[in-house]
């Protein structure tokens, strides 16, 4: 039995030494392969142009609803009729938040301010001295500020409102924090610039969208009511009507006084000084590792083959 563990110990030493005669015999090859795969990465990561991440932290307004037990349980079918939610809980505004700032219509809407569209489907790069964002001429004429690609089956000449979305949904980065409800919100882009200058478009037009939604949704309430309280004489429901009015007026008022009225800035989008993409020194280091492992794996399958031939 101990004879039987020595031959195989042996066995297994005599591999070991041939194994590591081999990846000896074979270092020229090694270092051959390892250098190719170390040039070629840091190539590649010289030329990858840089992006750059602005970001901004955003608290979401919350507005006090003034209510009483007994004027809640008065208001029955009138309020849900108006369109009025008497809940300040009833929705997440957080979230609602996000999802609008992710959502198509809202890009539909962002889509109609200059340079939206160029920047997200056409650039390429940036200029720095110039501070221009560098844009593919096949794409699109920055001179002329001229669409130029050729249409096919699936996109036109001028990218649709749905195209630039599926661009604008791989750079950008929403995000909540469950314990301060602080909502993170972030974009990549090759210019530094428009990064900045997007990220404060899309936080203005989120407030100036949901204003204008709300606005539109209590005039049209205050409308209903108020004809309501013309056709009924009922002491109570004039109450009721009469507090869903107030209601609809001072969420009016905050609607015309506010700025901010969706969400306010805690922490202001900047103009990145640093790129955020590539990571030039990791993909220098991890492109040598993988050459150099890709070179002894080689070797390895040649050893097996020969061995197996003997």
């Amino acid at each position: 039995m101990e004879t039987q563990q020595n031959d195989i110990s042996s066995y297994e030493e005599i591999n070991v030494s041939e194994i590591l005669r081999s990846l000896w015999s074979s270092k020229i090859l090694i270092i051959i392969v390892t250098t190719l795969f170390a040039i070629g990465s840091v190539a590649f990561a010289l030329m990858t142009p840089d992006k750059y991440s602005s970001s901004a932290l955003l608290q979401v307004q919350y507005s006090k609803e003034s209510s009483s037990g007994s004027s809640f349980s008065q208001l029955g079918g009138i309020a849900s009729l108006a369109g009025v939610s008497l809940s300040s809980q009833s929705s997440n505004k957080s979230y609602y938040a996000i999802e609008t700032i992710k959502s198509r219509d809202f890009l539909k809407h962002l889509n109609s301010f200059e340079g939206v569209a160029e920047n997200l489907i056409a650039a390429k790069g940036y200029n720095a001295s110039e501070n221009e964002t560098i844009f593919d001429e096949n794409i699109f004429d920055a001179e002329k500020k001229l669409w130029i690609r050729g249409p096919t089956k699936e996109r036109k000449t001028i990218p649709t409102y749905l195209e630039v979305h599926e661009s604008y949904i791989k750079q950008i980065n929403v995000s909540i924090d469950k314990k301060s409800g602080y909502i993170s919100i972030s974009f990549e882009h090759f210019s530094p610039q428009f990064a900045y200058s997007f990220i404060n478009l899309i936080i203005s037009e989120l407030n100036s969208v949901s204003k204008k939604k709300d606005m539109e949704e209590s005039e049209k309430s205050l409308e209903y009511l108020l004809n309501q309280s013309k056709s009924n004489d009922v002491a109570n429901v004039r109450n009721s009507i009469s507090f869903l009015i107030n209601n609809q007026l001072e969420k009016l008022m905050l609607a015309n006084v506010r700025e901010d009225y969706l969400v306010s800035v805690v922490d202001a989008p900047y103009v990145p000084e640093i790129n955020s993409y590539p990571n030039r020194p990791l993909i220098a280091i991890f492109g040598t590792i993988f050459g150099f492992l890709i070179s002894i794996m080689y070797i390895f399958i040649i050893f097996y083959l020969e061995k197996r031939k003997r």
